[in-house]
């Protein structure tokens, strides 16, 4: 068997070439591998993106607004929105009792004349309309109320003493706004009244008056009455509006 012979030229890195490139067993550097840790000192999120500054801490919180008018001053208007209601309320009940006092009230289906008028019977409407004749002495504490009050109305004529047998807080005119309807009120004036109880506390009136001119007035409205210890019958008025009908 012969001799295996080096190729011609020498040994290896005898050329130019196997100069030019490392021994086989001497490894070649790749690429530096890229880190997933995102925590790594220098990770994407602490360098400046696309060119914007990096983004520096410096402690300061923008001041906090003040509370808007509307805010600050809720409570207000919900209290002046209270009162508005109480004041609309007490001025609706004295254009409704001042109302008495106008010749636009509607007429009485009876206009008592000659001798009947300077009747004193106080059940002189009896049968002109639904209801019964009504004193401030009856069983029913509600009813007495309301009889109480057109006595002070028409009889007494005392704006103070009517609003003696209404609620302290109730929508209903107040003792001066009273008094002022009471004063277009001719004297001489009698009156008669009719309560139907429609509810728990709740009255369908009418209210007949006659003059001293012999003219004669009908007034339709809804009391309502609650319990109340301080009232002179044991009621008290809690509210008077117009009542719609004949």
């Amino acid at each position: 068997m012969g001799t295996r012979q080096p190729p011609t030229g020498g040994g290896f890195g005898d050329s130019p070439s196997d100069q030019r490139r490392p021994p086989p067993w001497v490894p070649i550097a790749g690429p530096k591998a890229v880190t997933s840790d995102t925590d790594a000192a220098g990770s994407w999120f602490d360098k400046p993106q696309d060119g914007a500054p990096p983004v520096v801490d410096t402690g300061w919180v923008p001041p906090q607004s003040p509370p808007g008018w509307l805010r600050r001053h809720r409570f207000d208007l919900v209290l002046a929105a209270v009162v508005a209601v109480l004041v609309a309320g007490g001025a609706a009940t004295a254009l409704l009792l001042a109302d008495r006092g106008s010749s636009e009230a509607a007429a009485s289906p009876a206009t008592p004349t000659g001798a009947a008028a300077e009747s004193e019977d106080p059940a002189w409407c009896a049968g002109f309309a639904d209801g019964e004749v009504i004193s401030s002495d009856s069983s029913d504490r509600g009813a007495a109320a309301i009889a109480g009050f057109e006595d002070a109305y028409y009889v007494a004529r005392d704006g103070a003493r009517a609003r003696t047998f209404v609620a302290p807080n109730a929508l209903v005119a107040s003792a001066e706004q009273i008094g002022q309807g009471i004063a277009q009120i001719p004297v001489g004036t009698t009156h008669c009244v009719l309560v139907n109880r429609t509810g728990e506390g709740r009255y369908a009136v009418d209210v007949f008056d006659r003059r001293p001119d012999n003219s004669a007035n009908h007034y339709r409205h809804t009391f309502t009455t609650a319990e109340d210890p301080g009232s002179p019958t044991g009621a008290a008025i809690t509210s008077i509006t117009l009542r719609e009908g004949k």
